[in-house]
């Protein structure tokens, strides 16, 4: 019985599966959109400065990667356990390329236009 428990105990802590339905990332849309400075975008979860320039009249124009908001799944990460202590940790084989295909980035290019001091006046998605 001892030796189940630490095989139980050694599949869930190696699972990937597991810890990664169970993770979350990245920024809610409308948190970015809010953002009143260059600090605050840069500030949150996910986002990736593409290319910075400043134009003629001195406006910063960059182009950012911001990475959507994914949540994490209590049930989905329970799901994955039991499955991976029903099949001994076999599961894993299916389940981790699962979760990496739902992990992928879902992220928008935005162009963001500030002013000499930092402040944010425009922002528009760069198709």
């Amino acid at each position: 019985m001892r030796q189940i428990s630490l095989l139980c105990i050694l599949v869930l802590s190696l699972s990937c599966s597991v810890v990664k339905a169970g993770k979350s990332g990245g920024t809610e849309m409308k948190d970015f959109l809010q953002s009143e400075s260059r600090g605050l975008v840069l500030s949150h979860d996910g986002v990736e400065i593409l290319q910075t320039h400043r134009d003629e009249n001195g406006v910063i124009i960059s182009e950012d990667y911001f990475v959507q908001e994914k949540k994490g799944s209590i049930f989905r990460a329970i799901m994955h356990g039991v499955l991976d202590l029903a099949t001994l940790g076999v599961w894993e084989i299916i389940g981790t390329p699962v979760e990496m295909s739902k992990e992928g980035k879902k992220g928008v290019p935005v162009r963001v236009f500030y002013t000499e001091d930092g402040k944010t006046t425009k922002m528009e998605f760069i198709n």
